[in-house]
């Protein structure tokens, strides 16, 4: 039973990497541009299924497949923005006018996507084809890890230490954050706003593309709803670490993780399809703040 519980410990964290990199586009998003986009999963959908259909007719390498991928989610999320969220930029709403319209745009724009993905798939988990990568198992002592794993794993943590470094000492990260702070200000003093919104949906949508092609390698398929599936665990997450706290998206998705992988030794299965809802509430509750949330200026 102990080496169960440790190889599910470890299938836990490599969950949690591929978690992270979801959430963190969806992060930025939320907390800098003031969009809680629902559509963020379809870029994670779409990258997937551009990729394995790209590998299935193609035959390409890893590195191809992946580069498709990212073009393809952040290709779709400037598509995305173009239709519903940049007329709402020119009407110069309010904040919170601003908010409410673009989550309900951004769940139309998500319902539409999931039926164009439904279609293009037949409603059918696609996979992708072996010769785009070997899955390689090694052992050690009692734990087994994967080739895959390891990728994902590395792959999410240095993307998240990328983005991190971007966000908090690069000009591009000073810019966004004076974005964040006041639009009008923004503009004041130089800032190309529409670029900068542009430039971050786009890596964004990448970031979200690229989990979608890590978990589909990682869990050997992709649906039309697996982005969707997500979405509550990437709010959950970002609920629980707190605004503006990447440290708090590793620790959220660590706790989400192996809450998953582990629980399924423990806890029935109705606990276990509830526990991002479980997440929001406790933490809502306890800490509306997150575990890691700070006080920051408000636009006004």
């Amino acid at each position: 039973m102990t080496n169960l519980i440790l190889q599910q410990c470890l299938n836990g964290l490599v969950l949690a990497c591929n978690y992270t990199l979801f959430a963190l586009g969806l992060s930025v998003i939320w907390g800098v541009l003031k969009v809680l986009n629902l559509a963020h999963a379809e870029m994670f959908t779409f990258g997937a299924l551009a990729a394995v259909f790209a590998g299935q007719a193609g035959g390409f390498p890893l590195p191809v497949v992946f580069a498709i991928a990212v073009v393809t989610g952040g290709v779709l999320a400037l598509i995305v923005d173009t239709i519903a969220f940049w007329p709402l930029r020119m009407k110069s709403l309010s904040v919170e006018d601003f908010e409410l319209s673009s989550l309900i745009t951004s769940l139309g724009a998500s319902t539409i996507l999931v039926s164009l993905a439904a279609r293009w798939t037949n409603n059918q988990a696609v996979s992708m084809p072996p010769g785009v990568f070997t899955v390689e198992a090694w052992r050690f002592g009692p734990l087994v890890l994967t080739n895959v794993q390891v990728i994902v794993s590395i792959a999410a943590l240095l993307l998240t230490a990328v983005t991190w470094w971007v966000v908090r000492h690069s000009q591009f990260g000073r810019a966004l954050r004076g974005l964040a702070y006041s639009t009008d200000m923004a503009k004041v003093v130089g800032i190309r706003t529409e670029t900068l919104y542009r430039a971050t949906l786009f890596a964004c949508g990448a970031l979200a593309a690229t989990a979608g092609l890590l978990l589909t390698i990682l869990m050997g398929s992709v649906d039309a709803h697996s982005g969707a599936n997500l979405m509550l665990k990437a709010i959950a997450i970002i609920v629980l670490a707190g605004s503006g706290s990447i440290l708090g998206l590793l620790v959220g998705a660590v706790i989400l993780g192996l809450g998953e992988t582990v629980g399924t030794l423990f806890l029935p299965n109705v606990i276990q399809s509830a526990l991002p809802f479980l997440v929001i509430l406790v933490v809502l509750l306890a800490r509306p703040s997150g575990l890691f949330g700070r006080s920051e200026a408000v636009r006004t």
